[in-house]
């Protein structure tokens, strides 16, 4: 009966699997030197590299190589007469007789092919058993998305009915009804995905100011978007984020010097009120700057500083006991990885991001851990390159960004041309 395994990637146990299973994920990349397997019959965890054949079998098999073909008989020179075949020869000068190999026979030769391919299977053996000491590295030169299997493990399973209806896995479409937007910066949306709050530059006088459009159902688009006027300045307004009820609103306003505003409205067809600065006190940074704040809920906030003085960025959070309640004090969110986080899931226990190399997300078993390695779901070469924060569905299968587009370069030109806003599941 073939060997079945369970593998644990950061702390998350997985399986059982094949044998076969665990030799393409070290091929891909998804398992490496720091995990751990074990038999489905054990309780010993090990390193992958103890686990016998198994990084010799995940390495790429070398081409064989092709047999020279048999000599062909010369070919008559165009252009020159030949003597027919009945006409022999002129006879050709004698020359001393040499030592010749004794003919071997059949046999012979069988024997000596069988030893040539004895010798050249060891030779391999040698060479593979050498080879399989480093651990492959992706085919691709960068780490791949990590398989649905392992990704459900981790997520668990997902729902049936997909958030957007419609919407195909891994194909990224513009957000219907928003097509004409360029340049947009930072959409956020509610739960329900029926309103959506982004920056926009309309007029080209003023700077970037923050725009509203709603729907009254996911599988239609969305209306015309309206700016925010309560909100509009002569200044930079950008980095939404919407409360679960839409009731409430903070963003970043400022290019130099960024500072957070919160804003309210009674009903969701009502017009946000004037919005007042929220402080950041504490924080202990030398030159802060501050941006991409979340509602993970109505109760909890995050946001990001900067440190200029040295380009490191410290996440926070902050809690309040209830929605007419100030926050309080801020506490650390604690990464293992020095990555910035773009969002949050609703539960804490995971944080996503993107890089040039694609989008990400880290895992976490209780919120009183650190967060582990960023683990790879989403390939730029799908997505195109984003650019700012972006916005995942409570389902945890869609991101709504920002990006020149797929197979577009990300070059902004002239008034920020560039940014539209997208949509993608995976």
């Amino acid at each position: 009966m073939a060997s079945r395994w369970f593998y644990r990637v950061f702390d998350q146990e997985m399986g059982p699997v094949g044998f076969q299973d665990l030799v393409e994920m070290v091929r891909a990349g998804t398992l490496t030197e720091k995990d751990r397997v074990r038999r489905e019959s054990g309780e010993e965890w090990i390193a992958p590299r103890e686990v016998i054949g198994l990084f010799r079998a995940a390495q790429v098999e070398p081409a064989t190589a092709k047999a020279p073909e048999p000599e062909s008989r010369p070919r008559p020179t165009e252009g020159k007469s030949h003597p027919p075949e009945d006409i022999a020869p002129a006879p050709l000068p004698r020359r001393r007789r040499r030592r010749t190999v004794p003919h071997l026979g059949a046999r012979g030769w069988v024997a000596a092919g069988l030893v040539l391919v004895v010798v050249a299977i060891v030779g391999y053996e040698l060479w593979s058993h050498r080879k399989s000491r480093v651990f492959p590295k992706s085919v691709l030169g960068r780490p791949r998305p990590v398989d649905r299997e392992s990704r459900e493990a981790i997520l668990g399973p997902r729902s049936k009915v997909p958030s957007i209806p419609g919407l195909k896995e891994g194909k990224p479409t513009p957000i219907p009804g928003l097509e004409a937007i360029d340049p947009g910066y930072s959409p956020c949306l509610t739960p329900d995905l029926r309103t959506i709050v982004f920056a926009a530059m309309y007029d080209r006088v003023a700077d970037y100011d923050l725009y509203i459009s709603t729907r009254d159902d996911v599988s239609k688009p969305f209306a015309p978007p309206k700016v925010i006027k309560s909100c509009q300045s002569k200044e930079l307004e950008a980095f939404p984020t919407l409360s679960p009820d839409a009731l409430e609103l903070m963003f970043v306003r400022g290019f130099s010097q960024p500072r957070f505003y919160h804003s309210r409205r009674a009903s969701v067809s009502d017009d946000f009120g004037e919005p007042a600065v929220w402080p950041v006190n504490e924080h202990g940074i030398a030159k802060p700057y501050l941006h991409r704040p979340q509602f993970i809920d109505r109760m909890h906030l995050t946001f990001c500083i900067v440190n200029l003085a040295d380009d490191t960025r410290t996440i926070f959070t902050v809690e309040r006991r209830d929605a007419n309640s100030v926050f309080g004090p801020l506490q650390k969110v604690r990464m293992t990885d020095a990555w910035p986080p773009y969002f949050f899931c609703d539960n804490g226990l995971r944080a996503y991001c993107h890089s040039p190399d694609g989008v990400f997300f880290s895992n976490r078993r209780a919120k009183s851990h650190p967060y582990g390695p960023p683990l790879p779901i989403l390939d730029p070469a799908v997505t195109g390159t984003m650019d700012g924060p972006f916005w995942l569905t409570p389902q945890e299968d869609a991101i709504f960004y920002v990006s020149t587009g797929p197979g577009k370069k990300p070059d902004l030109g002239p008034d920020d041309k560039g940014r539209k806003l997208w949509m993608v599941r995976f």
